[in-house]
């Protein structure tokens, strides 16, 4: 006896990716997930059928990075500069000095601390943090 309207089930795992490191359940090495997943037809609170099974989640984690390994750390002398610089989407950068956003013309004596200072030169772009900056010459 059957019914056509239920006839099959689908289940879906929301996974928090962020939890995953630190379950017992993930195992590093495999990069594998292992749940058990229990499904019960249930009818005036008596389990009718019970379906147990281990779920095992394959996470593929690898990935085609390429590093570039040409780091030059020879010893570099430090020259005067004073210049503003515009980044991509209308970010703008000048040297600055500790505690202020004014532009500081001034030269940059060696062994001493750069302060840079960033704002927008747009009204469609608003800064909300700065993650890494990194440093290039031309």
């Amino acid at each position: 006896m059957g019914d056509d309207d239920y006839e099959s089930l689908t289940l879906e795992y929301d996974i928090d990716k962020s939890a995953i490191g630190g379950s017992t359940a993930y195992d590093s090495v495999s990069g594998q997930l292992k749940v058990c997943q229990v499904v019960q037809l249930i009818e005036q609170s008596m389990v009718i059928y019970e379906d147990k099974r281990l779920v095992t989640v394959t996470f593929l984690l690898d990935a085609d990075f390429t590093f570039d390994l040409n780091v030059d750390l020879a010893e570099e002398s430090v020259a005067d500069v004073a210049d503003t610089s515009t980044a991509v989407a209308s970010v703008q950068a000048v040297k600055c000095s500790a505690g202020s956003t004014n532009a500081d013309a001034n030269p940059i004596a060696a062994n001493t601390e750069l302060y840079v200072c960033l704002s927008s030169a747009s009204a469609d772009v608003e800064i909300a943090s700065i993650e890494e900056m990194v440093s290039t010459s031309s």
